[in-house]
């Protein structure tokens, strides 16, 4: 039991990582500093984290929402400005309620699969042909 442990707590802290590492890549104005000084926060920049925090905490939705990862993107897309990141905020989750984001893996996809067809070419891993085959 203990082996497992370890191993999903290897697993989380690898993915944690990759995700970290991907997320500053993905932040336009992170290009322009290294890793490290992305990974890190001044003093500043945690004021505008917990203050950021504080103001939308209640319009948030879900809890990973609410999470440090999740805010600092917003705040590093706006160099920190406070009201700015939360305007922008704001309106994805406007449009995450208009175009229901959240129930949208509760919808019907059959027409969707009969709309348009998938033409799968090449092989799987066995080796068996897949060109032609339609899903």
């Amino acid at each position: 039991m203990a082996i497992l442990s370890n191993f999903t707590n290897f697993t989380i802290n690898r993915i944690i990582i990759v995700s970290t590492v991907a997320l500053a890549l993905s932040v336009k104005n992170s290009l322009q500093i290294p890793l490290k000084d992305f990974l890190t926060l001044t003093f500043q920049q945690k004021e505008s984290l917990e203050q950021f925090r504080e103001e939308v905490k209640h319009k948030v939705p879900h809890d990973y929402m609410k999470k440090d990862s999740y805010l600092i993107y917003w705040l590093r897309d706006q160099l920190f400005n406070v009201s700015d990141a939360k305007e922008l905020l704001t309106k994805n989750l406007a449009w995450r309620e208009k175009n229901k984001m959240d129930t949208i893996m509760e919808e019907d996809w059959a027409d969707f699969d009969y709309e348009y067809r998938v033409n799968i070419e090449g092989c799987d891993k066995e080796g068996k042909p897949g060109e032609g085959n339609t899903t």
